[in-house]
């Protein structure tokens, strides 16, 4: 949404249906920091910001602006912004692709694996492709990936697959 208070609005009537929590509820072209401090103080479902930046995701931290974090990027970047929603006691899940290929879901799964904060369920999906091009390698059990082990990322890369996809 553009402007807090339609953001309100639509928590007020989303409230009564246990609302996980309210993902960027208004724009982020500035990240008007006030304006999502504002909103966690008017609304009772908790908000989430999908962030990169550990600057952000600081500025968001002393703005009491965020009740968890949706954190994507590089390596170094997730786990700066991991530390800092740690030391302000915010849950974090990670989105380093959403609907990717096995090959990245391993990838997130091994980088989740290092974070020590409490993590919500991630947004790595390879299983709703028609083939994730790992044939299956990386487990996926009670709603949870298994960190694979092995050489690498521990997975296998289903050549065929590979071959039936590639175009020249």
């Amino acid at each position: 949404f553009k402007y807090p208070t339609t953001a309100v609005r639509l928590a007020r009537e989303l409230a009564p249906y246990n609302i996980e929590c309210f993902e960027d509820p208004v724009e982020k072209d500035r990240f008007n920091v006030a304006w999502y401090s504002l909103l966690r103080h008017k609304t009772d479902i908790p908000q989430a910001l999908h962030l990169i930046n550990p600057s952000d995701v600081l500025r968001a931290v002393k703005g009491d602006a965020a009740d968890r974090f949706n954190i994507s990027g590089n390596v170094a970047t997730v786990k700066k912004c991991a530390a800092i929603a740690e030391a302000a006691g915010c849950p974090i899940w990670l989105q380093t692709a959403g609907l990717c290929l096995g090959i990245h879901a391993a990838f997130s799964t091994h980088l989740q694996a290092t974070l020590t904060n409490d993590l919500l369920p991630c947004d790595e999906l390879p299983f709703v492709r028609d083939n994730d091009l790992i044939g299956g390698s990386l487990e996926f059990q009670q709603g949870h990936f298994i960190v694979p082990t092995g050489n690498g990322l521990g997975i296998t890369l289903d050549a065929d697959a590979v071959a039936h996809y590639r175009t020249r």
